[in-house]
């Protein structure tokens, strides 16, 4: 990140079903996702967040959603 900030939305792989996922990401982006609907899947399917600074570099594993 050369200036500003990123929040990254991170899912594994096979995490929801293909489906699901697009679901849940063409009817609303993940900015727009309500806390609660984070908290579920936190518990449910393993969402990663994090927010990348500026000078900072985010790795993303292999096929994982973001």
């Amino acid at each position: 990140m050369v200036v500003g900030q990123k929040h990254w939305d991170l899912l594994p792989i096979g995490a929801l079903a293909d489906s699901e996922l697009y679901h849940l990401t063409a009817v609303q982006s993940a900015s727009r996702w309500s806390e609660s609907h984070r908290r579920r899947l936190k518990d449910t399917a393993g969402l990663l967040e994090c927010t990348q600074q500026q000078g900072e570099v985010v790795m993303l594993p292999h096929l994982w959603w973001h």
